[in-house]
């Protein structure tokens, strides 16, 4: 055998080698993603265990809180606030989550459904200036507004087609 040939042999073997690691990486990452995004619905459902649990606790104030009532004591009113910044450390994770791509765009727009409705309880504007609300971090706050901001939108052209 002539050394071109054996060049030419080594090569395509060479060649061969880098395509098979490369699907087999591929297949690797496809796994690890399933995985990561398997662990991210994992972690989605025991935080929805951990916060009803904590709902459980506290259950007359939660469902005050739902109700729209004021809270006339500083010890219930500090109650629902925390109820409810615990209620958006959550809904932050999970946008952190979605947009990352370890949640999907299902349970993203679930979540963002019933953070509409929590815009419009009294509580809100109590949190939106506590600590807690400091706290999130600027990307979750502007998307808090824009849901709210988007909801009176929603309200503004249901109220014009009523008067229309």
């Amino acid at each position: 055998m002539n050394w071109d040939a054996i060049g030419a042999v080594g090569e395509i073997v060479g060649a061969l080698a880098v395509i098979l690691s490369l699907l087999y990486l591929s297949s690797q990452v496809r796994q690890t993603n399933k995985l990561a995004n398997n662990n991210s619905l994992q972690a989605v459902l025991q935080s929805e265990m951990n916060f009803a649990s904590i709902i459980m606790e506290n259950a007359e104030i939660w469902d005050r809180l739902l109700a729209g009532e004021s809270f006339e004591g500083r010890e219930d009113n500090r109650k629902a606030i925390i109820l409810f910044n615990l209620y958006l450390l959550d809904s932050s994770a999970r946008y952190n989550q979605y947009i990352t791509g370890y949640l999907d765009q299902p349970n993203w727009e679930s979540r963002k459904a019933t953070l509409r409705e929590f815009m419009n309880l009294p509580i809100f504007e109590q949190w939106r200036t506590s600590l807690g609300a400091r706290g999130h971090a600027q990307n979750f706050l502007e998307v808090i507004d824009n849901i709210r901001s988007d909801e009176s939108d929603i309200g503004l052209a249901s109220q014009e087609e009523m008067n229309s």
